[in-house]
């Protein structure tokens, strides 16, 4: 997903990488999901967001972080909501762009999975079509964001900074049900030379591309001083999503 091509962006994606745009005030630590990039792992019928939070915490466990922000795009929204969900003690905050959901795309959803079969089962014969369908279930069975529900979202505490999606892939109404739901979020629209913010709750995020310091008890800095400390952003890439390619 970052720092890649295809053949839609021949001469590279047109999104920001934060390994570079953030790298000068954070430590960014992005993955390749497993089967994704250079990861290569086992798929099993029981599998799904659960694995994917699994992994995520085990690299941050491995690399000595206790506490770390969660950036994603695309499915990654949904990763960072499983995150949080998993281990709410270790993510003070998380950034969402356009995130996946599911709203009058149902197709898009059974053809990531097809997708995503076609190319393990490549790899991996053993692997049978029958897993293929219980983790897809797994993955992309729910409705909303599919990693969690409304209801987690809506008693969800940890800041959320949000950038609506506004495709098929990534609906704008999923976003509009985020902000909505999430008691401490704030999201920024982007348009042709002027951007407008909804804030609910005086949530505790400030301007793009700003992610909250990394305290040990983490508190909201806006109007105070602001310390420089070491921060943490974990950010995904993956094979497994809307299929944009």
């Amino acid at each position: 997903m970052w720092g890649g091509s295809s053949p839609a962006y021949p001469n590279g994606f047109p999104w920001m990488d934060p390994r570079n745009a953030l790298s000068d005030k954070y430590t960014v630590i992005a993955m390749d999901q497993r089967n994704a990039g250079r990861s290569v792992a086992d798929v099993k019928p029981d599998h799904g967001w659960h694995t994917f939070a699994a992994d995520h915490l085990a690299l941050m466990d491995h690399l000595g972080f206790k506490k770390f922000h969660v950036m994603g795009g695309c499915i990654g929204g949904s990763y960072c909501f499983e995150a949080i969900e998993q281990a709410p003690d270790r993510v003070p905050a998380a950034v969402l762009q356009n995130p996946i959901g599911l709203w009058e795309n149902r197709e898009n959803w059974d053809a990531a999975v097809k997708g995503y079969g076609e190319t393990v089962r490549k790899r991996d014969p053993s692997i049978s079509q029958d897993t293929i369908d219980s983790f897809g279930k797994n993955m992309f069975g729910s409705d909303f964001v599919f990693s969690v529900t409304r209801d987690f979202v809506k008693a969800c505490r940890t800041p959320l900074y949000l950038q609506p999606g506004t495709d098929k892939p990534h609906p704008a109404h999923t976003s509009a049900e985020i902000a909505e739901l999430a008691p401490t979020s704030k999201s920024r629209r982007i348009g042709a030379g002027r951007s407008s913010c909804r804030t609910r709750s005086g949530a505790c995020m400030h301007s793009s591309p700003s992610i909250r310091p990394d305290h040990d008890a983490p508190s909201c800095s806006c109007g105070g001083s602001r310390r420089r400390l070491r921060q943490r952003v974990l950010g995904t890439a993956t094979d497994l999503g809307c299929g944009r390619q």
